[in-house]
């Protein structure tokens, strides 16, 4: 263990591997705060109001249209 901490050589592949993991996490915490924080309560839009949808479930049909109404 004293190696690692004292011999560069021995760190720079663990330093490489977290100098890209660090930035990726930091992107995608970010993307998913920012997509919470954006996206609607569920009493802010009926099943029949698509406008008011989060994006990523635009895709989903109202109720309605499931039961066939």
């Amino acid at each position: 263990m004293r190696s690692w901490i004292t011999s560069p050589e021995a760190r720079a592949s663990y330093e490489a591997k977290a100098g890209e993991f660090v930035p990726r996490s930091w992107e995608l915490a970010g993307r998913e705060t920012l997509e919470a924080a954006l996206a609607p309560f569920a009493d802010e839009f009926s099943p029949g109001n698509v406008e008011g949808r989060h994006p990523s479930t635009a895709s989903l049909q109202p109720a309605e249209a499931e039961r066939g109404d």
